[in-house]
């Protein structure tokens, strides 16, 4: 955790972007590991990853439906 506090620090004196490796080497693991499954494991995941997204986006629906509807209530309220 040391190395993430001094690179917060050193941002600013950076001319480059810094580069996430950590970031770069899961997805990179994940690659490797996804490859090694075979066809009907990879859909699975692939079916897996879709049902995440799915489930996120409706998620992400219900809180902006909830979000405009408080809105509406209290946009009444006022006028």
């Amino acid at each position: 955790m040391a190395w993430y506090s001094l690179y917060k620090w050193f941002i600013s004196f950076r001319k480059l972007p810094y580069v996430n490796i950590i970031v770069w080497y899961r997805q990179f693991l994940y690659k490797e590991w996804f490859n090694s499954l075979t066809e009907e494991e990879q859909e699975k995941e692939k079916a897996r990853i879709k049902g995440l997204k799915e489930k996120e986006m409706a998620g992400l629906q219900h809180a902006c439906l909830a979000l405009s509807m408080l809105v509406g209530f209290y946009s009444n309220r006022i006028y």
